[in-house]
């Protein structure tokens, strides 16, 4: 064991989704994040279901499957309490969908200004006995994607500006638990990611670069909806 890894795991010094400690022939896949969102309600969800759903992905998409999670939740002064059960119950709502456990957490409540609003961070906890990792590409394979991109970026970034999205723009935030089973199910996943900050191409040149490969891209065939392209050139932003 050293600092940052144990030993025949997966650490900090390799930065994929999540971390892993070898357990016999299975392993604990675990990830942790912090979540600061403006706003906290949003088309498609909120802050609650953001912290929960991107945690269980970064475990997903490493092979695991998810079993637990706790949270520690920051909440400034004042803040509604209705509000804050709405978002609660939007973190509950999907463990009860994917039929995870809560097993602890923490709240604190810090005076008004010292944070804004709400911060939430929760760790996931998954098992697996194969591990994906996002540098295990091989040359002729495919780039499969979940659906189409930027959805929640465009979304939160016209509501950031003032623009009106209700209708035409939504979150996309679903745990991809599904999506990897039937992924396992049809053949051997070599690599995975899960798409956050920095989007698709920021992806890609992660997981070609720690694959020592390159990846070709036809862009028109990469699916965008009518309305993130849109907003994005209405943005100035590449939904890239």
């Amino acid at each position: 064991m050293k600092i940052g890894r144990i030993d025949k795991g997966i650490g900090v010094f390799e930065l994929d989704d999540g971390s892993t400690i070898p357990m016999g022939e299975m392993h604990v896949v675990i990830s942790t994040d912090s979540y600061t969102v403006h706003p906290l309600f949003f088309p498609g969800g909120d802050i609650g279901k953001l912290a929960a759903v991107g945690s269980i992905n970064d475990v997903v998409v490493m092979g695991a499957k998810p079993v637990a999670m706790l949270d520690a939740i920051v909440v400034e002064e004042g803040f509604p309490m209705k509000s804050l059960e709405t978002i609660m119950n939007s973190m509950l709502r999907v463990l009860t969908e994917e039929g995870v456990a809560l097993l602890g957490g923490d709240v604190k409540v810090m005076p008004r200004g010292g944070v804004d609003g709400v911060v939430i961070t929760t760790t996931w906890i998954g098992v697996t006995d194969k591990v994906i990792t996002d540098s295990g590409l091989v040359p002729g394979e495919s780039i499969v994607i979940s659906g189409t991109i930027a959805e929640h970026g465009a979304t939160i970034m016209a509501l950031q500006a003032g623009l009106e999205v209700e209708g035409e723009l939504k979150s996309d935030c679903e745990p991809l638990t599904k999506v990897i089973e039937i992924a396992k199910s049809i053949g051997e996943i070599h690599a995975a990611k899960d798409i956050t900050r920095g989007g698709l191409a920021s992806s890609l040149n992660e997981l070609a670069e720690k694959s020592n490969v390159t990846i070709l891209v036809d862009e028109d065939k990469i699916p965008i909806s009518e309305n993130v392209r849109v907003y994005c050139e209405m943005l100035g932003i590449d939904p890239l």
